[in-house]
């Protein structure tokens, strides 16, 4: 597998997937031959205080846009293939930053509550003992890699060009890829 990794420092703390759970539904090609719509669920915390979601989504219009538009995605436009996205709001107010994260996630085991994160994704917070009551929405670091080459194998891709910010999942993400080529 062929690895490019470019950093897009625009992309502030938005990644690939931004902490977002996306979702292809992939419909059946229309008997017709006419074009093929694949929809994405996009489940993003729109109200309450956090405006991260909202930066979130102006990447996903933004994605969905490059796609349908932009004529070098040959393959795309070759097989008539055409994004589009479904949003919903989780109305979740729980922290997103692993910092943060580290330091409830310990109070709460001391309280015996449960902690509930859509964006925590540091592996630290996978231990039981020290972090029992803590549980996340999105997966971890260490997933990462092992998701997107999922992905690239499934689809029978052999080459990645990974943009993201300086968000630590992704350095780790990328520093992986670059390492395993």
């Amino acid at each position: 597998m062929t690895a490019h990794v470019t950093s897009w420092r625009s992309a502030g703390r938005l990644g690939l997937f931004y902490s977002a759970l996306v979702v292809l539904l992939h419909p059946p090609a229309p008997a017709s031959g006419g074009p093929s719509n694949l929809t994405m669920g996009i489940f993003l915390p729109l109200t309450g205080a956090k405006v991260l979601s909202k930066e979130g989504l102006a990447v996903v219009k933004w994605t969905v846009e490059q796609l349908n538009r932009d004529p070098t995605y040959t393959e795309l436009r070759k097989h008539s293939l055409f994004f589009n996205y479904l949003l919903e709001d989780t109305k979740c107010d729980s922290p997103s930053c692993d910092d943060v994260c580290r330091l409830l996630g310990g109070q709460a085991r001391i309280w015996d509550v449960p902690l509930i994160s859509f964006g925590c994704e540091s592996s630290i917070l996978s231990d039981r003992r020290r972090y029992p009551t803590f549980l996340r929405t999105t997966g971890t670091f260490d997933e990462m890699q092992q998701f997107i080459e999922k992905i690239l194998t499934h689809f029978g891709w052999n080459r990645l060009t990974l943009v993201h910010g300086q968000d630590t999942v992704w350095l780790e993400t990328s520093d992986d890829f670059q390492v395993r080529r």
